[in-house]
Formats: C-alpha cells, sequence, structure tokens
C-alpha cells in the first residue's frame, strides 16, 4: 500500500510540473503578444487581440494548487462513511 502511495505522489508531482510548465508557457506567450501590442497597436487584428487577453485570463485564473479532498488523504473516506 505504501509504495501505491509513493507511486500516486511521484506521478501527481510529474503531473502538476508538466501543467506548471505548460501553464508557463503559454503565460510567457501572452506576454510576449501584449509587449507587442503596447509597442504597435496595429501588430495583431482585434480579434487576436481579444484571444490574447482571454488566454491571459485563462492563465492568471487557472487554479494551481486544489483545497485537499479529504478522501484523498489516508482513510478519509472509509472513517467519513464508518
Amino acid at each position: 500500500m505504501d509504495s501505491g502511495k509513493e507511486e500516486g505522489r511521484e506521478a501527481g508531482l510529474k503531473h502538476g510540473f508538466q501543467v506548471g510548465e505548460e501553464l508557463g508557457l503559454y503565460r510567457g506567450c501572452v506576454e510576449i503578444w501584449k509587449s507587442a501590442i503596447r509597442i504597435d497597436q496595429n501588430s495583431f487584428s482585434s480579434r487576436v487581440q481579444k484571444r490574447i487577453d482571454q488566454l491571459a485570463e485563462l492563465t492568471k485564473n487557472y487554479l494551481l494548487s486544489l483545497p485537499e479532498n479529504e478522501c484523498v488523504q489516508e482513510d478519509g473516506c472509509y472513517k467519513a462513511q464508518v
């Protein structure tokens, strides 16, 4: 049971890192594009600028940490059901 718990923890850390890495990539792209827009308002069409703003909002509001789920904690669901 302990090895499965450790494997799950390692998989979660790996996946979390990958998500963070991808969010960082998108956030970096947004910052570059917004810098280009500040320099030249016509560097992107208004449609593309709207999409950049939407992507900025999505990356800003992405929940990076989730509140602890009591079922994830050791025997949490079992204790709650008993």
